[in-house]
């Protein structure tokens, strides 16, 4: 491991805490209904999307801010999604300390489940709609 390169090491080191979260995480995600759209910061736990087989397009996620819109784009999906969940998402995935998390943290959303693992930020399905 010590030839690996540093990219890898890294990888490899932090998937042995991301992997079971992502694992949990998809179980939960399988139990919501099928069609479900979900708010979430993808940069943090996309393979918990893969692994529940929920395609991307179900998701509003950081991907859907307009780049050439910057520093901010009010009228842009990701940001009005975090302004108003409810509006655009039946449910939002937040980890600790996320742009999710510090946009809907003060709106006091029912919490579905919470998944902690060591060495991971807590992760919180809320409810949106």
């Amino acid at each position: 491991m010590a030839a690996a390169p540093g990219c890898f090491r890294e990888a490899w080191v932090n998937s042995r805490t991301r992997l079971p979260l992502e694992a949990e995480l998809a179980e939960k995600l399988k139990q919501l209904p099928s069609e479900s759209s979900f708010l979430m910061y993808l940069g943090e736990h996309v393979g918990a999307l893969q692994d529940a087989s929920i395609p991307l397009r179900r998701s509003i996620n950081e991907g859907n801010h307009r780049v050439w819109k910057q520093p901010s784009d009010p009228e842009g999906l990701w940001e009005r999604a975090l302004a108003d969940p409810a509006r655009y998402s039946d449910f939002v995935v937040a980890s600790q300390g996320d742009a999710v998390w510090q946009a809907i943290h003060p709106r006091n959303l029912p919490v579905l489940a919470k998944i902690e693992v060591e060495g991971q930020r807590p992760v919180t399905i809320y409810r949106a709609r």
